[in-house]
């Protein structure tokens, strides 16, 4: 069995490369089978079940970080004597101790955002207005405001859900915990408020009302101040 990992946070990039697998291997006529996370099957019960054992069979796991201990430890140990293919999916960076419990030979393809919108993102807590600045222009001059505005969107997404409910998150523990710190500098409140503010800048800037990069800016650096 061939295994394919494909993970990163730049999740538009990753997103892209893991429905362009499906789409190539359906192509050459392959089965596709995806392992929804609704089902209480075990992973491992499910893929060794005859129903779904083939060699043409391209099966897919696109919340990788469901899978438990003891079908990783299977997939590393006797997954290569069945025929068929294993697409794994994680919508941020895969943890070290997950990508060593996979199988030796596995391929790994990492999407990773650069560290500069990481130092950015974190940089969003109360009295960091002049740092956050600093770093969203920056990224404004080498990525654009709009790609820019889709990762700020989406870590603000992120915060909010993990203010209330970090559960169907889908993200490693490590990373939902350093969002809980996060959201609690920031208070629900104040992350929904810039969620509010930054869709009406979006929108005005579309109609040719306001300039995103500047209505973007004047957002979040009163709302840190």
């Amino acid at each position: 069995m061939k295994l394919v990992l494909v993970h990163g946070d730049d999740v538009s990039k990753s997103r892209k490369r893991l429905l362009a697998i499906i789409e190539n291997v359906k192509k050459r006529g392959w089965e596709v089978n995806r392992f929804s996370e609704t089902n209480k099957e075990s992973f491992l019960n499910k893929f060794t079940s005859g129903s779904l054992f083939a060699k043409n069979t391209l099966y897919v796991v696109e919340n990788a970080t469901k899978i438990s201990a003891k079908d990783l430890q299977w997939i590393k140990k006797k997954g290569e004597v069945f025929p068929g293919s294993l697409l794994l999916y994680m919508k941020s960076q895969a943890p070290a101790r997950f990508i060593k419990s996979l199988p030796q030979g596995a391929k790994l393809e990492e999407f990773a955002l650069p560290k500069v919108i990481f130092n950015m993102l974190d940089s969003i807590i109360p009295g960091n207005s002049k740092t956050f600045n600093n770093l969203f222009h920056e990224l404004v001059k080498r990525d654009g405001q709009e790609f820019v505005l889709a990762v700020l969107a989406r870590h603000l997404r992120d915060l909010y859900w993990v203010s209330s409910n970090a559960v169907g998150l889908g993200y490693p523990s490590w990373r939902v915990s350093k969002l809980k710190r996060q959201s609690e500098r920031l208070t629900a409140e104040r992350i929904k408020a810039m969620i509010d503010k930054l869709s009406r800048v979006d929108i005005l800037s579309k109609l040719g009302k306001e300039d995103l990069a500047s209505g973007i800016d004047l957002v979040i650096t009163r709302e840190l101040r």
